[in-house]
C-alpha cells in the first residue's frame, strides 16, 4: 500500500509514474489546507508532520509546481481545452 510519505518523496520512492511528482504533491496538500479541505486517513497529519513544518515557503512550491511546463505528452487540443478551463476557473 502506498504511503503519503512515499508520494511526499519523504519515505521510500514514489510509485507510479502517473501520479504528480513530490513537489506537485506538497503543493496540492499545501493549497487544499490553505481552502480548509478535509483529506480523510491521515494524510493531512503525515504532510503537516513530514513537509510543512520542514519546508519554509509553501508558496514557493506551489507557485513552482503551478507553472507550466512543456515537459509533458499532451496535444495541442488538449493543451486548450485546459488553457479554456483554467481561463474560466
Amino acid at each position: 500500500m502506498t504511503s503519503v510519505e512515499e508520494l511526499l518523496g519523504v519515505r521510500g520512492t514514489k510509485p507510479f509514474e502517473c501520479v504528480g511528482t513530490p513537489d506537485e504533491t506538497m503543493a496540492a496538500l499545501h493549497l487544499a489546507r490553505l481552502a480548509g479541505r478535509t483529506i480523510p486517513h491521515g494524510v493531512m497529519t503525515a504532510f503537516n508532520g513530514c513537509v510543512a513544518a520542514l519546508l519554509p515557503d509553501l508558496e514557493a512550491v506551489a507557485a513552482a509546481a503551478l507553472t507550466f511546463s512543456p515537459d509533458h505528452e499532451l496535444s495541442a487540443r488538449r493543451i486548450a481545452q485546459l488553457d479554456d478551463y483554467l481561463h474560466r476557473h
